[in-house]
């Protein structure tokens, strides 16, 4: 109620069938400029709404002064459940999580909720290189570590070559007196020699 007046069913946002973000970005403008200046921008942004007369539209904004303080609070819990749902999808430690939350909130509260959304999005967008450059870093070491162990196995494969062939060297030899293979086993074994 304006002035103790009734709120007309008819108003002017009602009939142009405006959006409620519609509503309170042409309530934030008419409060912020002149007139002119507001028939300009819904010119701009509203073309082909009728605005009603002038003390129409200072009745129409009375009436949502009174609104204000709640939309506010709703706007603000609806950009911090936007801006939460946001930070939860991406990579981000949460001290990032809650500054961009808490700059959200106010900006939200500011009236500005197309911007708190924007600015968690940048953020996210930030997180999602940072998420992309800590991946390319653990590619790089596991490609290190993949190299270092290549290396590793290769000197391991021509170790192993090389005692498969001194044992072959080794029973070469044996195998001229078998006689002292033959004692050194026993030896080995703990038995008497035959």
């Amino acid at each position: 109620m304006a002035n103790g007046r009734k709120v007309r069913c008819d108003r002017w946002d009602a009939k142009a069938r405006l959006t409620e973000d519609q509503v309170w970005r042409a309530y934030d403008v008419f409060g912020r400029s002149h007139w002119v200046e507001f028939l300009a921008w819904a010119g701009n942004e509203l073309p082909g709404v009728k605005i009603p007369s002038r003390n129409s539209m200072y009745e129409w904004y009375d009436d949502l002064s009174a609104k204000e303080a709640a939309h506010r609070v709703k706007q603000a819990g609806d950009a911090r459940k936007e801006i939460g749902e946001l930070a939860e999808t991406a990579a981000l430690d949460a001290e990032l999580v809650a500054a961009y939350k808490s700059m959200g909130a106010k900006a939200a509260l500011l009236g500005n909720k197309a911007e708190a959304v924007a600015l968690t999005k940048m953020a996210l967008g930030l997180a999602d290189r940072q998420v992309d450059a800590a991946k390319l870093a653990r590619e790089l070491a596991a490609e290190r570590r993949a190299r270092a162990a290549g290396e590793e196995a290769e000197a391991l494969r021509k170790e192993v070559s090389e005692l498969k062939a001194a044992l072959s060297d080794a029973g070469k030899v044996n195998r001229a007196d078998p006689a002292a293979v033959a004692a050194e086993v026993d030896k080995l074994l703990g038995r008497k020699p035959q």
